[in-house]
């Protein structure tokens, strides 16, 4: 009965908080469909094995946005979904990627998650988080994952737009 009528219900405290913050940040999710854009596979990996669990999809991207993907990044990233910018952290190359994502009639949900491997690197990489969700007018839901091993941003924002952002990709 919950499920048919639309509620989301949580298994703990710290669930339903996140829950809400995207609830109340982010339109809710068109559909069952997540890209994960990642600049570090076993994130990306737990992640997507966490969606799956919960019964969405990490459909494997269309042959087409494989090909722009494979235009931004390294013959050797997997594209596929996943997408992993496979230790990249150039906020420019991520958020192209990003936009490709955003403007894909194959996703509906996109999590961008982000494993700083240089110092003072996560900034410019939220800038991009904002900058492709702002630009996009997609009305697609958004959630960032930002992996620092000091503290952690709850919420990128730029103006009107925010984006929740958590520690872990599960």
């Amino acid at each position: 009965l919950l499920r048919q009528s639309g509620v989301v219900q949580a298994g703990s405290v710290e669930e339903l908080f996140a829950t809400t913050a995207l609830l109340s940040m982010q339109p809710p999710p068109r559909g069952p469909r997540v890209a994960i854009l990642t600049n570090a596979g076993g994130p990306g990996v737990l992640c997507a094995d966490a969606l799956e669990s919960l019964g969405l999809l990490v459909p494997k991207l269309s042959p087409a946005i494989q090909g722009r993907l494979h235009e931004l990044l390294p013959p050797e990233a997997p594209v596929s979904n996943p997408v992993d910018l496979i230790g990249g952290t150039d906020p420019v190359e991520f958020g192209r990627c990003l936009d490709v994502l955003l403007q894909s009639d194959e996703i509906d949900t996109v999590i961008a998650t982000f494993v700083p491997r240089l110092a003072d690197s996560t900034a410019p990489i939220a800038d991009s988080v904002l900058a492709s969700t702002t630009a996009s007018g997609a009305g697609k839901t958004v959630l960032a994952v930002i992996m620092e091993s000091g503290p952690t941003p709850d919420v990128l924002s730029r103006g009107p737009v925010r984006v929740p952002c958590y520690r872990y990709p599960e």
